[in-house]
């Protein structure tokens, strides 16, 4: 008799700096960033476990994004200028796929926003796989900001390794 072996790992992408556009163009959607990344799955399966490769990987699927402001003020300048966000994921020969979206964002000062995750079954693994991968931030403005406001993201993944 033959004994499945699995195991998941929780993994977070390094921190990906980026810079939120000023924003004037109320209710339209904006493209706040395009963030290419590339996860070194091999690396993160060797880091994680002795017993399997990255041969063994069985699923991928995204478990947060997280975006994070830097250098915040109370003057507007943060995420409650915006009363939506979308990410979005494409890597070379995939198509466009929504990872997360947040809508209500709150009018609070807000120098962080863990994004609502919609694609928390959607297959990612050959994504990852990719020799490059871009993430889509959206945001539709509510209120003006005057400055460029510098911030970072980072994404979670949970992998299923199995012999």
């Amino acid at each position: 008799m033959k004994e499945d072996i699995k195991r998941d790992i929780v993994i977070e992408t390094d921190s990906i700096n980026f810079i939120v556009p000023i924003s004037t163009n109320l209710e339209d959607t904006l493209t706040i960033a395009e963030l290419q990344n590339k996860v070194d799955l091999n690396q993160q399966v060797e880091d994680n476990t002795d017993q399997f490769t990255l041969a063994d990987l069985r699923s991928a699927y995204i478990t947060k994004f997280v975006i994070k402001l830097d250098d915040p003020d109370t003057n507007g300048n943060d995420l409650s200028a915006f009363s939506s966000m979308r990410v979005q994921m494409k890597a070379a020969a995939k198509p466009l796929i929504q990872l997360g979206a947040t809508n209500n964002i709150s009018t609070q000062n807000l120098n962080t926003l863990n994004v609502t995750i919609t694609a928390a079954t959607q297959q990612l693994q050959e994504y990852l796989n990719a020799d490059s991968l871009t993430y889509v931030i959206t945001g539709v403005a509510r209120d003006s900001t005057t400055k460029v406001i510098q911030a970072k993201a980072v994404a979670g993944y949970k992998l299923t390794l199995g012999m």
